[in-house]
């Protein structure tokens, strides 16, 4: 036998001369042989060298300790197969030997053939469990490394094996339940489905899935989750029970808060006073509140993957189509209709559309449909006190402008009936003053408006009507430059009275003894929030005296308590004539 593959025996022998006989005879067979006569020097050599691969001793070695306690103290340090000698082979030492030997013994007298062949034996014996050992090493590797526990049942139901992972879970050390069963481990609202399972499991040979909740050593509760199949022998019968478990806490808990987040989300829908659904691609009901069911009066369950043209009444499914069409193809849709309830009442509805859309795909749509029906009568209700206010506001108007041309009218015929020209003035000045404040209400009355009024339109046809009442030749021209523009009535009253008052002086004292001469009327935006009215004329001139703060004259005193009223500033430029400029801001100019 070559040297580098030859196995290292150790014999232990008291008997010098079996001792020598045995060894040679071992050589022979290509064993590398080290021999000592007893347990002590067994058990030095054994802790100071590796390379031994076997044991052949004696039972029985005469003083100190004998073959068998040597083999335990061995045993110790290492594994190492050992075959024991013995020159007895009565009951009694048979039985010792029994239960010391873990790979058998040779009786001295059966020669040294049967000693090689217990020695063979034994190798052998030795090489398979290595090969078991390696094997359960490997898989109890895999189970204490798994992120699942891995335990091992009896077929009653007896814990064999439990994984390290156990004490991470529950706080138990695997040794705990080894031998054990733990049925009352199990929260007793769950213990049925444990039995229930392990009689599937001995009925059965399918692999079964089932949670449950698991005491922790804390006195806690942990939920898991365990899938197990039986494990049967060569001969069919249920040798046990192999599960994995996992720790489903979190996620049941997940479980919880989203259906308690659903509940909210159905009580919050179910609460929305409209009809709000789901609907897919092909135009059926995914989900439905309540609100649907009082509408339609059907349970929403029968509702729910129905199509909408089965649940709709025919003429609204006929109007509706076209909106779901749109929204299919991406489009938010929103449409009012009148169409009718289970009970036959027609009702106004006001319906949105939205589309779902993911990844650029629309995979259907929500409807939200409110019932606008007394939002409808309450707008007729509101448009027809409105249409009552206009018609009022406008008869109204008409009246007011109607007086004013009887009161213009009055003063006309009590101008012409009188002699004294400073009479006359003032009767032809205050009836000048009613026509300014006429102009208003008759644009108001004609427009439709009641707040707002052209300006353009108004002092055009002030300033005409101005004219007609003091030009009596051409020799007097008045032009006019004024901007489009929207003025509040309660601004342009005031206003109006101004440009009277000065355009009507301008005629009456600019040009005194027949001259002739030009008025210029501009009225301007400077920007959107003031206005600049210049009336400027080239006649005689305001003496340099007079201001228009301390006059006494009636037609100026009025023109300064309209400025102010307006809030306004005047200036007057008496440069080739006269020229009063006023400027006044306003909230808003078009």
């Amino acid at each position: 036998m070559d040297s580098a593959v030859k196995k290292k025996i150790v014999l232990v022998e008291d008997d010098n001369i079996i001792a020598f006989s045995q060894a040679k005879f071992l050589r022979e067979k290509g064993f590398d042989v080290v021999t000592c006569s007893s347990g002590e020097e067994c058990i030095e050599i054994i802790t100071s060298d590796s390379g031994v691969d076997l044991i052949l001793m004696d039972i029985d070695l005469g003083k100190g300790i004998d073959g068998i306690t040597t083999a335990e103290k061995v045993a110790e340090h290492r594994d190492i197969p050992v075959v024991f000698l013995t020159a007895f082979s009565d009951d009694d030492t048979i039985n010792r030997v029994n239960g010391a030997a873990r790979y058998g013994y040779v009786v001295k007298s059966s020669g040294n053939a049967m000693i090689l062949s217990a020695m063979n034996m034994a190798f052998r014996l030795f090489d398979s469990s290595e090969v078991l050992r390696e094997s359960e090493e490997k898989y109890r590797f895999i189970a204490d490394n798994s992120t699942d526990i891995i335990s091992k049942m009896d077929s009653n139901g007896n814990v064999l094996y439990m994984s390290s992972l156990c004490k991470i879970i529950t706080g138990y050390d695997p040794e705990e339940f080894i031998g054990k069963n733990i049925i009352h481990y199990y929260h007793k609202d769950d213990r049925h489905i444990i039995i229930d399972t392990y009689n599937r499991l001995m009925a059965q040979s399918d692999i079964i899935t089932f949670s449950y909740r698991f005491k922790l050593k804390n006195g806690g509760y942990t939920w898991l989750e365990t899938t197990s199949r039986r494990i049967t022998g060569t001969d069919g019968s249920i040798t046990g029970i192999i599960s994995s478990s996992r720790d489903i806490t979190a996620r049941v808990e997940a479980e919880k808060a989203l259906r308690n987040s659903e509940e909210k989300l159905h009580l919050v829908m179910d609460g929305v006073p409209a009809l709000l659904a789901y609907v897919d691609r092909d135009e059926r009901f995914v989900y439905v509140n309540n609100a649907y069911e009082r509408w339609y009066g059907i349970p929403k369950e029968n509702i729910i993957g129905k199509n909408v043209k089965e649940i709709m009444f025919p003429d609204v499914y006929e109007r509706a189509s076209q909106n779901y069409k749109k929204v299919l193809n991406g489009e938010t849709v929103v449409s009012e209709a009148l169409t009718s309830n289970r009970n036959g009442e027609e009702r106004y509805v006001r319906a949105h559309y939205v589309p779902h859309v993911s990844d650029g795909v629309v995979h259907g749509c929500f409807s939200l449909i409110f019932d606008i029906s007394e939002n409808k009568r309450a707008e007729e209700k509101i448009l027809s006190l409105l249409n009552e206010k206009d018609l009022l506001l406008k008869e109204v108007h008409h009246r007011v402008k109607n007086n004013m041309g009887s009161i213009a009218a009055l003063l006309y015929l009590q101008m012409d009936s009188m002699a004294n020209p400073d009479a006359v003035n003032a009767i032809q000045d205050a009836r000048g003053r009613v026509i300014s404040m006429m102009g208003i209400y008759d644009i108001l009355y004609r427009s439709g408006e009641y707040r707002s009024v052209a300006a353009r339109a108004y002092f055009s046809d002030l300033i005409e009507k101005i004219s007609s009442t003091y030009i009596t030749s051409s020799r007097i021209k008045i032009e006019s430059e004024i901007d489009e523009m929207i003025l509040d009535s309660s601004t342009l009253f005031p206003v109006g009275m101004i440009v009277n008052e000065l355009l009507t002086n301008a005629l009456k004292y600019a040009f005194p003894g027949g001259k002739a001469g030009m008025i210029n009327v501009r009225i301007m935006k400077k920007d959107e929030n003031h206005i600049e009215i210049s009336i400027r004329d080239n006649g005689t001139g305001l003496p340099d005296a007079l201001e228009i703060s301390s006059s006494r004259g009636f037609g100026l005193t009025l023109v300064r308590m309209m400025i102010q009223q307006i809030k306004g500033s005047i200036k007057i430029n008496r440069i080739n004539g006269t020229e009063f400029r006023i400027n006044f801001p306003v909230e808003r100019s078009s």
